[in-house]
């Protein structure tokens, strides 16, 4: 297998999870191609970073929603 780095977007476009079933569906990528692709990816478990969100400290803006009455 080629380099990763020398592999175009376009061909990385066909193998994203977002948007793989839309190239089965078409027939440029086949089912058994994709699940070989997801075994052979590497395990990364060690290079993650966790991180830990408490939800009451997050900051949320308020959104705007357009058309709709304000209130008096």
């Amino acid at each position: 297998m080629a380099d990763n780095s020398d592999l175009s977007w376009n061909y990385w476009k066909h193998y994203d999870k977002r948007t793989v079933d839309r190239y089965v569906d078409r027939g440029v990528v086949k089912p058994a191609d994709f699940q070989s692709r997801l075994k052979n990816l590497p395990d990364e478990t060690n290079n993650a970073e966790w991180v830990k969100l408490d939800v009451n400290d997050a900051e949320v803006a308020d959104e705007v929603v357009e058309n709709e009455p304000e209130e008096t």
